[in-house]
């Protein structure tokens, strides 16, 4: 019967799993498709597959206590992967052994595959403090012994765990913790009229950058331009972490200073597509992305036509962001300043984001409808939001600068979008 030897397999390589994490043995992958059970299995079924899905951490935490205390080391649980099989739930745990390898597995029937429903479903029990020695050799006792009738209908397994929005849903938290915020289609005026701005200035409305700090900025900003974004969507409401990229990648590349919650910097523009074509990957969708420059204007100013989202007077900005005057002279942790009216973090400020756009000089023939400006001859990449080194005015909401898309900077990092 499909279903009892699925959910035998299954406990199967739980138990090895459980012996793998404490002897640092291979990932759990490559271990379950050299099963020879699995192998047998695979060649009766071939529209069977082996996929992997994400549950909630918190669910394994006490489980993961338990296997360490059996290791007789820590182990980092990741996440939970879950097979649904007829009506019957497996949980598969994963955690990360001492070699930092990820052990994930979950085995799940496709479509047209057929068993006797007139059997009652087996269950896969998980062994929360299990017995571990060197010559352990799984074994599953059947929890029936039913004989089955001659009625045959399609079994169906359906892996759904992977979070996914529903419509109009206004936050989102997506498989390795990045959060989402739901940005509103609408239109607004793009770039900086540095008239208007100068006019504030001579009235003492703005305080207390200097005049000549914008002198220079006007051609990159400029010409101011209507921009009309007809579809909602998901920005990051921070920048990403280094644990978020240590998930998805298995690196840290932000060598100088280290920490889960620091935005990861010291990535190009071409490693961080590398970290989203993996991530859309790992969630089997094509819906991350970078921002293009025109929405991160959009989600920076959040309705706002003033220098800041907060308002014109730079005096304030130590309250938003990380910059020159309060960083001491390094990066902090995201969401540690307040957030802009829509309730993004550190758009003022802590590091340079990545936005997906080449970059051009002014915004002569730029794109009206949102979309990034990828047409031109150049080969430089375009960043927005200042950084922790620099002064007020490079955190501007119109602020814009330039390098190569190849380039790594210890201020420069990114945050996602993910169309709805």
């Amino acid at each position: 019967m499909v279903q009892y030897r699925i959910a035998i397999f299954i406990t199967v390589i739980v138990l090895i799993a459980l012996f793998s994490g404490c002897t640092g043995g291979q990932d759990i992958t490559t271990v379950t498709k050299n099963l020879p059970e699995i192998q047998q299995f695979l060649k009766e079924h071939p529209n069977a597959k082996i996929t992997t899905t994400y549950w909630s951490k918190e669910e394994i935490e006490k489980m993961a206590q338990e296997i360490s205390k059996q290791c007789d080391k820590p182990i980092t649980p990741v996440a939970m992967y879950k097979a649904t099989i007829s009506d019957g739930d497996l949980k598969i745990v994963s955690w990360i052994n001492e070699e930092n390898q990820k052990v994930i597995c979950s085995i799940t029937e496709s479509k047209g595959l057929q068993t006797n429903t007139s059997a009652p479903t087996p269950t896969a029990t998980l062994i929360s403090s299990p017995t571990l020695t060197a010559t352990m050799t799984p074994a599953v006792t059947p929890t029936s012994t039913v004989t089955p009738t001659p009625q045959i209908t399609p079994v169906i397994t359906t892996v759904s765990t992977i979070p996914v929005p529903v419509a109009d849903q206004k936050t989102f938290t997506n498989s390795i913790g990045v959060e989402f915020i739901l940005i509103p289609a609408g239109e607004f005026e793009m770039g900086n009229d540095f008239q208007e701005f100068f006019k504030k200035l001579n009235e003492n409305e703005i305080t207390p950058i200097t005049k000549a700090n914008f002198e220079p900025e006007e051609p990159f900003e400029g010409p101011v331009h209507h921009v009309t974004l007809a579809k909602a969507f998901y920005m990051g409401k921070y920048e990403v972490t280094q644990k978020q990229w240590h998930d998805v990648m298995g690196t840290n590349p932000s060598y100088f200073l280290k920490g889960d919650n620091l935005p990861v910097v010291m990535v190009s523009w071409n490693d961080v597509q590398e970290f989203i074509k993996k991530l859309n990957e790992n969630e089997s969708t094509d819906k991350y992305r970078l921002p293009s420059e025109a929405e991160w204007e959009y989600s920076a100013r959040a309705g706002t036509t003033t220098i800041f989202s907060f308002g014109d007077d730079a005096s304030e900005l130590g309250d938003y962001a990380w910059y020159v005057k309060n960083s001491n002279y390094t990066m902090h942790p995201v969401g540690q300043k307040k957030p802009n009216p829509w309730g993004l973090y550190d758009m003022h400020g802590n590091v340079w984001e990545w936005v997906q756009d080449k970059w051009h000089a002014t915004y002569d023939g730029a794109p009206i409808d949102g979309s990034a400006w990828e047409s031109g001859n150049g080969n430089l990449r375009t960043e927005r939001g200042g950084n922790w080194k620099n002064p007020e005015y490079t955190s501007r909401s119109g602020k814009r600068v330039e390098d190569p898309p190849d380039g790594r900077y210890p201020a420069l990092g990114f945050r996602l979008v993910r169309d709805v």
